[in-house]
């Protein structure tokens, strides 16, 4: 089995308290979020597309932050850090202009997030189902 990350005391210590930034930063974006989409009577804004954007970035930036001070296999944080890279794409996508760039940054993060589900699927049946 591979080992985890080794990440000096202090570091781990910076790493959690910025995880928990992000996360709490990434939650008051979603509060933001749907109270805004409530007072716009569910209209899309470009407000909707901005707070979704820094939602999706900070709690991507969060996991992977955390990701670097997991205790888990090498393998289980990288696919981790994939998924938080996937979702800081996602909401950088969405702040840019429709174009071929967009389109494929978008192959990109759907690519990302098929095959990391497909990993943890695949992972789970590889247990004998009781």
């Amino acid at each position: 089995m591979l080992h985890s990350i080794r990440v000096n005391r202090s570091l781990a210590k910076s790493l959690w308290r910025i995880g928990l930034l992000l996360l709490a930063a990434a939650l008051v974006a979603v509060g933001l979020l749907v109270a805004s989409d409530v007072a716009h009577g569910l209209r899309f804004t470009r407000l909707h597309s901005q707070l979704g954007a820094v939602a999706l970035i900070m709690i991507g930036l969060s996991y992977m932050s955390l990701q670097t001070i997991s205790r888990r296999p090498r393998g289980e944080i990288v696919k981790g850090l994939l998924l938080g890279v996937a979702f800081a794409r996602w909401g950088i996508e969405q702040l840019l202009p429709l174009g071929r760039w967009t389109t494929a940054m978008d192959s990109a993060v759907i690519a990302t997030f098929v095959v990391d589900l497909a990993l943890i699927t695949l992972k789970g049946l590889e247990r004998p189902v009781s």
